[in-house]
């Protein structure tokens, strides 16, 4: 039942990480687009944007949080392989329980956390973006930040549990 448990929550895990993944492409093709008309309406028409850095900040702020689950479910992030790799496969995964479980996801379940309210702060006082002359809402960037920051805290222990209680095999 626990294993049954543990492959659903590996699924749904990935399938929001998928969705973070789709959403990430979309934001690179908002960025290039964007810079595309931002050079095109500088340089050729003399007619330079208002929106083109919020879009740029935006977009990459949007790259970095949606992709970020994407790596960590394809084991990509940083590690120092010289030392990992040596460690038995009980050692690493008591050293990725400890880094993962006990320190990281904590972590990202109070930082998803405050993404969320901010969210429904934004949304409620109609927040904008003070220092650009655009002023755009805030709150739907928030939320694509917050969605960033939930679907990996949820990618966290999917990955462990991928890793170390559904693979039989000995990475």
């Amino acid at each position: 039942m626990l294993r049954n448990f543990g492959v659903k929550y590996v699924f749904l895990a990935s399938q929001l990480t998928r969705i973070a993944l789709v959403l990430s492409y979309l934001a690179v093709l908002v960025l290039t687009i964007a810079m595309l008309y931002e050079v095109f309406a500088r340089y050729l028409f003399s007619a330079p944007t208002i929106w083109a850095f919020d879009i740029a900040y935006m977009s990459n702020a949007a790259i970095f949080l949606l992709g970020n689950a994407w790596v960590l479910h394809q084991n990509g992030h940083i590690a120092i392989q010289l030392i990992y790799e040596k460690m038995s496969f009980a050692a690493r995964a008591f050293f990725d329980a400890i880094v993962h479980l006990v320190i990281v996801f904590p972590l990202f379940i109070f930082l998803s956390y405050n993404a969320v309210e901010r969210v429904f702060s934004a949304y409620n006082t109609q927040e904008v973006e003070m220092v650009s002359p655009w002023g755009p809402l805030m709150w739907p960037f928030y939320t694509i930040f917050a969605f960033g920051l939930v679907v990996f805290t949820i990618q966290i222990p999917a990955s462990f549990i991928n890793r170390y209680a559904l693979n039989s095999t000995k990475v």
